[in-house]
């Protein structure tokens, strides 16, 4: 039976069968976790303002804030929002965007690697794509980040493409490399176009294309793409000044050389590195055990599409490694060029050791750790963390049976993929549909802290308090309904009347507040910030 699955999907709707797979992986459970950081609610509530108030250029929230980056992902949840959901933006809508585009992606980077390949190790380098962790945890957030990169990665596939169809007509392909990498400037700005243009015109260089040929593509590519996006920043300008211009500036300039007005993510280089294996998982434990395999991997032929993976994840690395402000996201364009190479290594190693091994170690890791889970869950003080008990429901149970069931099938057969891709699959699926709503289900973690926000969504004056100008209550600021504004100390405070309430996410700045004129008490755990947060009323 296994034999056959095996032939089916390599001799039949390959396409459908991995749409299929990805689909059910992310999008169903999209909405079952409230947002627990800062970055899903800051973009969240950006398309709630614009649906409210009808600024779709630079619309402005908690009061005085505008958006921090240019408003394609905005514009994207809002019209799924005004299409879908009577435009209510909520947590399935807002993360729809990246898993659209990380559906996208990955089938474009199956189309683009099928023709020189072969369907089986296009269908391999896709779903290593989709399980790398990074990229899965991408592609179910409301971040700008997945949809950036799949629109600067399309650009790449469509580019090469386009260069290895030599002679024939390329304008359209030429064309929606432009769409895409304009698409990718309105996400995040110029490094959506510039940064996939030196990927290009590096790999055009290697394939010894002319120099002034090559750059004068790149150079024309790179202004075409900037068009579109010109006409948002002028009109995003004319509406917000001064202020837009040198937070555009300090996000896109300032951010790159290191001159930023304040400290943002800001790490060494071995932060980059660290952050990649960690990403990459679990093919890193692939890629690791591969390390120990005595191989003439120097000798293995580099074909075309296998130097574009190289050149792209290369650059991405190294141009990363450049400005002090360094995230794991940021280098989410290098992923599917890795898992590139990390399917060359399974296709070259096929039948091997360190793919049996590979295979069984996932197999096994998907019966035991979905078990212990369920153990876990069902014990109402588990050892392992004092205090934690993580409910389920029963479906969530039944899901969990799902990666059992499948790393017990290729453990019995071994010849549907010889890394053991059901396990790794089923694993990732499980954490998304029933682990993850579990141990995210509910961000305030007190009785006193939901008391505490339950109080604020009654009528009166309510304010997220800073003492920097920075507003760090994002996560309140969207499940009020944009209902904060940004109050710092200055006459506004001092005019507040009583029955006013703030919001307070820096511990310090309760000093500022006199007991003798307010009553503070504690919202426990910030979803925002990581620390406590305070709720003062004002009562004389």
């Amino acid at each position: 039976m296994l034999k056959t699955f095996k032939r089916g999907i390599f001799t039949g709707d390959t396409v459908l069968v991995l749409f299929v797979l990805l689909i059910v992986l992310w999008i169903p459970w999209l909405g079952e976790t409230p947002f627990y950081s800062k970055g899903e609610p800051r973009e969240a509530v950006v398309a709630m303002t614009m649906l409210q108030s009808g600024d779709w250029v630079l619309p402005v929230n908690a009061g005085s804030e505008i958006p921090f980056k240019p408003p394609f992902l905005a514009w994207m949840i809002a019209v799924l929002a005004w299409v879908f959901n009577g435009s209510v933006v909520n947590e399935f809508i807002s993360r729809l965007p990246s898993a659209i585009a990380a559906t996208a992606m990955i089938m474009g980077g199956y189309y683009w690697v099928r023709d020189c390949r072969g369907k089986k190790f296009a269908f391999t380098m896709a779903l290593v794509t989709a399980t790398s962790f990074e990229v899965y945890r991408a592609a179910t957030a409301c971040r700008l980040d997945m949809v950036l990169t799949a629109a600067m990665v399309g650009a790449i596939y469509l580019v090469y493409t386009a260069r290895e169809r030599r002679g024939r007509d390329n304008v359209g392909l030429w064309a929606g490399a432009a769409g895409l990498l304009t698409v990718a400037t309105l996400t995040k700005g110029p490094v959506g176009s510039l940064l996939p243009c030196l990927i290009l015109g590096i790999y055009l260089l290697v394939r010894k294309d002319n120099f002034f040929k090559t750059l004068g593509k790149m150079v024309l590519l790179c202004l075409v793409s900037f068009l579109i996006p010109a006409l948002w920043y002028y009109a995003a300008w004319k509406r917000g000044g001064d202020m837009f211009f040198d937070l555009m500036w300090e996000e896109n300039v300032g951010r790159l050389l290191g001159t930023m007005s304040y400290a943002s993510h800001e790490k060494p280089v071995w932060y980059v590195f660290v952050t990649i294996l960690l990403g990459m998982m679990p093919w890193t434990i692939y890629f690791g055990a591969c390390l120990f395999r005595s191989a003439n991997y120097h000798k293995w032929p580099l074909k075309p599409s296998g130097q574009l993976a190289l050149v792209a994840a290369l650059t991405v690395i190294v141009f990363y490694c450049i400005p002090l402000s360094k995230r794991s996201v940021y280098l989410l364009p290098a992923y599917p060029f890795m898992a590139y190479g990390i399917t060359a290594l399974i296709t070259e190693l096929r039948e091997t050791g360190i793919n049996r091994f590979y295979g069984r170690l996932m197999a096994w890791i998907g019966v035991i750790v979905p078990i212990v889970v369920a153990v876990l869950a069902l014990v109402p003080d588990n050892p392992f963390v004092p205090g934690f008990h993580m409910k389920l429901g029963w479906f969530a149970y039944i899901i969990l049976a799902v990666p059992v069931v499948a790393s017990i099938w290729w453990l019995m057969g071994r010849t549907y993929s010889s890394v053991g891709m059901p396990a790794v699959w089923s694993l990732l699926f499980a954490y998304g549909a029933a682990v993850m709503p579990a141990v995210f289900a509910e961000p305030l973690h007190t009785p006193e802290a939901r008391a505490a926000f339950e109080s604020l969504k009654s009528p009166g004056e309510k304010y997220s308090f800073t003492s920097t100008g920075h507003a760090t209550t994002y996560w309140y600021n969207y499940y009020l309904n944009d209902g904060l504004h940004i109050l710092t100390p200055g006459p506004e405070f001092d005019a507040l009347r009583p029955g006013a309430r703030l919001v307070v996410s820096n511990p310090s700045d309760t000093i500022l507040l006199p007991a003798s004129h307010w009553s503070i008490a504690s919202m426990g755990f910030n979803p925002d910030v990581r620390r406590e947060a305070y709720l003062a009323t004002k009562i004389r």
